[in-house]
């Protein structure tokens, strides 16, 4: 996979090669292993700020990817985006794609599941936000 290639890419799927809602953690860690080597390759040539911009692009693809919360709220934003009916938590839940979305699958009839996902996500980054100010103390 060449640089350039990397930088028209619309989405994190696209980034990595990966089908589009590709629900298997290993094949989406397979493949960025794949990317990072082919991008390590110009990490310390002429193109190195180019390769190492594209490795945070690619870091970032995994980090959103990996984390099933995470990609759930990613996936249901490039369905809204490409015109697909979302997928509820708990569909999602029963199709075995996003088992550590059993505590969201809890939501009361009267909430929107991916309202209850956003709650989660607030909640980590509140978490990381403490841990850093007691860090930089």
């Amino acid at each position: 996979m060449a640089l350039q290639q990397l930088e028209n890419c619309r989405n994190h799927y696209e980034l990595l090669g990966l089908a589009p809602f590709e629900a298997d953690i290993r094949v989406i860690q397979a493949r960025v292993r794949d990317v990072m080597r082919e991008l390590r390759k110009y990490q310390n040539g002429p193109r190195a700020a180019e390769a190492c911009q594209q490795m945070d692009l690619v870091a970032a693809a995994t980090a959103c990817l990996t984390d099933p919360v995470r990609k759930w709220a990613y996936d249901e934003t490039l369905r809204k985006e490409f015109g697909i009916p979302p997928v509820s938590v708990s569909a999602s839940y029963a199709a075995g794609l996003h088992p550590q979305l059993k505590q969201v699958s809890s939501v009361s009839p009267g909430q929107r599941p991916h309202r209850a996902s956003l709650l989660i996500l607030a909640g980590l980054v509140l978490a990381a936000a403490a841990w850093a100010l007691l860090w930089l103390r």
